[in-house]
């Protein structure tokens, strides 16, 4: 909140797919893949910064809404969420998905 970067600091769902798609831009991936993400109830809370990463996250498989219509970009991402969003990117990276 107030500018600092806090390497301590839990990192949000919707921080987590910004800086993977940020990453993945960086090493030449294709990352255009967009879903539609009008259908959770809980989309307005997504920050402008993180709309496209977040689009691409859900259409990719990397992250999955918590509920049918709630995505919690700004919820905390568990442990176990981070160790199946980065699985699912390995299966994605190497063509298994």
């Amino acid at each position: 909140g107030d500018g600092r970067f806090g390497p301590e600091d839990p990192v949000t769902r919707e921080q987590l797919a910004a800086v993977l798609h940020r990453y993945l831009r960086y090493k030449g991936e294709d990352v255009s893949a967009s879903a539609d993400l009008s259908g959770y109830a809980d989309a307005e809370e997504i920050g402008g910064y993180a709309l496209a990463p977040m689009g691409w996250a859900v259409a990719s498989g990397l992250l999955e809404g918590r509920a049918e219509d709630i995505l919690a970009p700004l919820g905390t991402a568990s442990r176990a969420e981070c160790a199946a969003v980065f699985q699912r990117l390995s299966a994605l990276m190497s063509g298994a998905a």
